[in-house]
């Protein structure tokens, strides 16, 4: 069913977390020296407003006591299992392997799961209560110095980013499209951003008030996939698809959704003659290929080591041995993590507290998609966040343990809410 009013599900309600999410995409566009020197500047200026942004909330949050219970909750449980981790990493010499980098990160994630709380409780005012919404985030809204629209930004930046590409030679169309690395054959990152920028234009689609509006977005959303599949990377494009046809299920209207089938169906036709040369050349289509010969890039292996180490240190599954163990048990580098969200929650936390977590993380993930949170960016967002974090996260990635807390923390809610039915 289509929302009424244009503006009723926008991307961001809170400045703070709309300078985050679109610092978190531009190191997508990081590819070539001409991009770097593009968007450096842009990446230190939003920097910029992300810390002014931040004291200045701060200031006014002490000075006006206005921070919410959920807010107090979420910082608290952060910072605890961050020093926790750290605490069991100390003992079993796996601090060592962090450098200045991963501590900046888990500031970065901490700041990020502030600014995320407080998108979702005006997310939920506008939501819940729609006609008191201006009077309650008037009460509760915190002051910004900086006044930068992302709702416009953030759209605007995918919108032009493949011309910026195209005319710095970065974005090849001939003979056959492709993304001009200079040494890699691919790029999380970029094949990432891209898929980011599909999952705003859907987005962007399904809050639209007419079909025509609904119907274009859609299509650059669309457009948005067949560049994130130029960036190579697998998993990054696979989760981004699996997000974007999440959304449509969810929320497109059965007219657009036949109009749609036929638009790319008819585009499909099109491509046709030239399938051939499109599976054997693009890069993400020969990394795909590889999987069927049983190569999944030793995540595989990781996974089997995950398990070996919870079997083989039977002291680890109660209560955890912290950040980077698996790295420090098998002589491994800080790069050589599990790659799955699961796998280290269960190392660094143990059982008790890491299965909990999961569990929660799972339920917290189905009932985002079942209740009215399907209806914010943030859900959809942290949704690919996850998506990816399963396949190449790590706990000290500058987002990884917000989307933790957030998912668990829906988990909760949901339990809340069957636990009331019940009883």
């Amino acid at each position: 069913m289509q929302n009424k009013n244009l503006n009723s599900s926008p991307l961001f309600r809170s400045q703070g977390f709309g300078a985050l999410i679109t610092l978190f995409s531009l190191n997508g566009l990081f590819i070539s020296t001409d991009l770097i020197q593009i968007f450096t500047p842009i990446r230190y200026s939003l920097l910029l407003v992300i810390a002014i942004n931040l004291l200045y909330f701060l200031i006014n949050l002490i000075k006006s006591n206005k921070i919410r219970m959920n807010e107090y909750f979420v910082f608290f449980f952060h910072t605890v299992i961050v020093i926790y981790g750290l605490s069991l990493s100390s003992i079993s010499g796996g601090l060592f392997l962090n450098g200045l980098r991963e501590y900046l990160f888990l500031i970065l994630s901490l700041i990020l799961t502030l600014f995320a709380f407080q998108e979702n409780n005006n997310a939920n005012a506008d939501i819940i209560l729609p006609s008191q919404t201006h009077k309650i985030l008037k009460k509760s809204d915190i002051k910004s110095l900086f006044k930068i629209n992302f709702n416009l930004l953030l759209p605007l930046l995918f919108f032009i980013s493949p011309f910026i590409l195209i005319a710095t030679d970065t974005l090849v169309l001939t003979p056959l499209p492709r993304i001009a690395y200079d040494t890699i054959s691919y790029k999380q990152s970029t094949t990432a951003f891209f898929a980011i920028g599909s999952i705003v234009f859907t987005f962007l689609g399904l809050s639209s008030r007419t079909s025509i509006f609904q119907l274009s977005f859609i299509i650059l959303s669309f457009g948005m996939l067949a560049i994130s599949m130029l960036g190579g990377a697998r998993g990054e494009l696979l989760v981004g698809v699996i997000v974007v046809l999440s959304m449509l299920i969810r929320k497109i209207s059965l007219k657009n959704f036949f109009t749609l089938i036929v638009i790319l169906l008819s585009f499909a036709l099109r491509l046709l003659p030239n399938i051939s040369e499109i599976l054997n050349k693009l890069t993400v289509f020969k990394r795909f290929s590889v999987l069927s010969q049983g190569n999944f890039g030793q995540r595989d292996i990781l996974i089997q080591q995950s398990i070996n180490l919870l079997v083989d240190r039977t002291e680890c599954l109660p209560l955890g041995c912290g950040f980077n163990f698996f790295q420090i048990y098998y002589g491994y580098d800080f790069g050589m993590y599990p790659h799955n969200l699961f796998a280290e929650i269960l190392i660094t936390y143990g059982v008790f507290l890491g299965g909990a977590l999961i569990l929660l993380i799972i339920f917290g993930s189905i009932y985002g998609f079942f209740s009215q949170h399907h209806r914010t960016f943030l859900y959809w967002i942290f949704l690919f966040f996850l998506g990816v974090s399963l396949k190449s996260g790590s706990l000290l990635g500058y987002y990884t343990i917000t989307i933790l807390i957030y998912f668990a923390y829906l988990g909760l809610i949901a339990i809340k809410k069957i636990a009331a039915r019940l009883y």
